[in-house]
């Protein structure tokens, strides 16, 4: 039999059409019985708000009953139930409230108490019915007190849905019956050129632009078949062109250290990148996009920079501190979209955190070495004065004023020598490390030996206890000076005859050593600040027992250096223990 093209075209046209109906008819199925449903639920929710206000004061006291209930819904398909925020049922329009159990439980409840509504679809235990259940909190001065449930018998749904669906059948068929009339009586008149246009418009439509149709004759079909064929090459062009854009801008856009947030005319987040999820946490830890930049991010500030912008048509720029685990301040820069169809807004959000707390540092830095440097400058200077106007000539004054000038230029030497190093160590950060294998107990018992004057002047023993095979990756002359500070300081604060131990052993795959002391202890709200610069606990004690308050800032950093940790405990009036935690090999160390 010959293949004309009514059999070759038409079962294909016919397909096409059923296929086409058939989606029409899925998505419209589903499209009604959302809008069904949600009608369903809409009606629920004026319900329950005509019933908030009728049954509750302004003070929120409840004042439902059974039977007021079923007085306002005895007309109506919707059935009502008042409940406490418990769960206790205080009134229902169909059933004793006393002879129904706790409704904590049920889903719709949980979901209204969470979120201020719930909704769900199940049978009914009470009454042996299919209903669909809406559930609203009912909110008093800010506080909500207790919660409202409407529900609606599903059967109702489903015959008007019945309804709608028969009306959809048979529009589909008559749809479908004119189509293959049309379809039919288009492919008696075609040939096969135009089935060629027809494959490659379906070619071009799949996507495939490099197919190309050939036609011959007759002319015209030839004309608009060359049209078609140029007209695929020019759109392959920009779609590739506009592919490698869209490749670009969002490589640009996850590279970005600025967090970025594109929203439409309303607020909606349209696109962000990755540094914006990281400096405003997302809500729920959910994709934004889609959803109101409030509801998506919970920062009122945010929103409030964006309408100013979109409100005056021009940039803004304004602060904001993000409050977390740690506070992260952020500068937001908001400016409309131009030329965007229906307008937006552009937020560019810089990560300002670490430059207010390096200034912060800075001010401090700069007001403590002024206090630090100001006292024993103020005693020379004062002394010196004292010695020219006639002090020289009494030898005893005099001699006695020279050795106080000399412990102050001492102390000044101190503190320039330990800025110094605290330097040193900050510009070796992130540099590699040189770094050898040493002994543990080497370098406790060289720190025991340099500090062993001072402790013999109080009577202090210090005791070593470390494995003879105890081995550590560290540079020698940082980690000599990080035990000397702690030593030294175990020293100078504790009482006379009393015994400092340093310690140390491995432990879960590193290395820990303690220097503990018997000495006074540190307070505890005085702990998490030890380690800052020229932070004392008692300024006055510390300073005649001549520290310059840098001791256990240069530790902290030499640990820093050599990847490892350093912290304190102390118990007043019991003495303070000191931990260095080294790992097996630094991160940042290199051997010799």
């Amino acid at each position: 039999m010959k293949k004309t093209l009514l059999r070759q075209v038409y079962p294909t046209y016919f397909a096409t059409v059923v296929a086409c109906l058939a989606a029409f008819a899925l998505v419209a199925t589903t499209l009604v019985r959302s809008f069904v449903y949600e009608s369903a639920k809409r009606e629920l929710r004026h319900t329950i708000l005509l019933s908030e206000h009728v049954f509750f004061t302004p003070e929120g006291r409840p004042m439902p009953s059974d039977a007021e209930t079923a007085r306002l819904f005895s007309d109506v398909d919707i059935r009502l139930t008042v409940m406490t925020l418990s769960g206790t049922v205080l009134a229902d329009s169909q059933a004793k409230a006393d002879q129904l159990e706790n409704h904590s439980t049920r889903p719709e409840f949980k979901q209204a108490l969470s979120s201020g509504e719930g909704s769900a679809t199940r049978t009914s235990k009470s009454i042996g019915s299919d209903l669909l259940y809406l559930a609203r909190t009912v909110v008093r001065d800010g506080k909500p007190i207790a919660v409202i449930r409407a529900s609606m018998p599903l059967p109702i749904l489903t015959h008007t849905l019945s309804a709608f669906y028969l009306q959809i059948a048979i529009g589909g068929a008559l749809i479908l019956a004119a189509a293959a009339a049309l379809a039919f009586a288009s492919v008696k008149r075609i040939n096969r050129p135009l089935f060629e246009l027809e494959l490659a418009a379906k070619r071009f439509g799949e996507g495939d632009l490099s197919y190309r149709s050939r036609i011959s004759e007759p002319e015209e079909i030839k004309t608009l078949s060359e049209t078609m064929n140029a007209m695929a090459g020019e759109l392959k062009a920009q779609i590739e062109d506009v592919e490698r854009r869209r490749r670009e801008a969002e490589a640009i856009l996850a590279g970005m250290a600025e967090g970025v947030i594109v929203l439409d005319e309303s607020f909606v987040v349209v696109k962000t990148n990755d540094s914006a999820l990281r400096l405003v946490p997302v809500s729920d830890g959910a994709d934004p996009v889609g959803k109101s930049l409030l509801e998506a991010f919970r920062a009122t500030e945010l929103q409030r920079i964006a309408k100013d912008a979109l409100g005056a048509r021009k940039s803004v720029e304004g602060n904001l501190t993000i409050y977390a685990e740690t506070p992260r301040h952020l500068q937001v820069y908001a400016a409309p979209i131009p030329g965007r169809e229906g307008g937006g807004c552009l937020l560019v959000l810089h990560d300002m955190t670490r430059l207010i707390q390096l200034e912060n540092i800075r001010r401090d830095f700069v007001a403590n070495v002024s206090h630090e440097l100001k006292t024993p400058i103020t005693s020379i200077k004062g002394f010196v004065e004292t010695l020219s106007d006639g002090a020289v000539d009494d030898p005893g004054q005099a001699r006695r004023f020279l050795d106080i000038i000399a412990k102050h230029a001492g102390r000044l030497e101190d503190i320039i020598e330990d800025l110094m190093a605290l330097a040193r160590l900050e510009q070796q950060e992130g540099l590699p490390l040189e770094a050898e294998p040493i002994p543990l107990l080497l370098i406790l018992e060289d720190v025991r030996l340099v500090c062993r004057i001072k402790a013999a002047e109080k009577r202090i023993s210090v005791a070593i206890f470390c494995p003879e095979d105890l081995t550590v990756k560290v540079n020698k002359t940082l980690i000599e000076q990080a035990f000397v500070n702690l030593l030294d300081n175990a020293v100078k604060y504790s009482g006379e005859g009393t015994t400092v131990r340093m310690e140390a052993f491995a432990e879960r795959g590193d290395i820990v050593a303690k220097v503990i002391d018997e000495g006074r202890g540190i307070p505890v709200k005085d702990l998490p600040r030890i380690f800052e610069r020229f932070y004392r606990v008692d300024k006055g004690r510390s300073r005649d027992a001549g520290g310059t308050g840098l001791g256990l800032a240069i530790v902290k950093h030499v640990m820093a250096a050599h990847g490892g940790t350093v912290s304190a405990e102390s118990w007043e009036g019991a003495g303070s223990t000191f931990t260095l935690r080294f790992p097996r090999e630094p991160r940042n160390g290199k051997s010799k």
